[in-house]
């Protein structure tokens, strides 16, 4: 596996051993490695839609600009005010949005970025807790 820059990476033995067919939880310092985790994850050649979820749209806008470098076309983003390519198979947006409009969707991956979030912020978490349950 390669990152953004094209850099050979060796993956740790627990980031080969997160399994694509199988749902997941990884729980990791930060800097340990878990987008690593994530993308080997959803990314295993399936044909469901991947959705990658943050708390506030500056991370949504991040990890947008990251897959789409390596992506390119096949990444759109939705949060409050920015909604672009919204039809891709790899889309990036906040919690609220994916629990509001696709949480109740089939035939998707959806990483939770930041899930402490639902824990500091007690009048967000209804939003993670109602996105993890359906």
């Amino acid at each position: 596996m390669e990152n953004l820059y094209g850099k050979k990476i060796k993956l740790y033995d627990w980031q080969k051993e997160v399994n694509p067919a199988e749902d997941s939880f990884v729980i990791a310092p930060t800097g340990a490695g878990k987008s690593i985790a994530a993308y080997r994850w959803a990314f295993d050649d399936s044909d469901k839609k991947v959705i990658f979820t943050a708390p506030i749209k500056a991370l949504s806008n991040e990890r947008y600009l990251e897959l789409k470098r390596i992506y390119k076309d096949k990444v759109g983003i939705l949060t409050g005010d920015v909604k672009k390519n919204v039809n891709a198979p790899i889309l990036c947006m906040t919690q609220e949005i994916y629990t509001s409009y696709f949480a109740h969707l089939p035939n998707q991956k959806v990483v939770i970025d930041e899930v402490h979030y639902m824990f500091q912020d007690r009048n967000r978490s209804r939003a993670y807790v109602d996105g993890i349950i359906n």
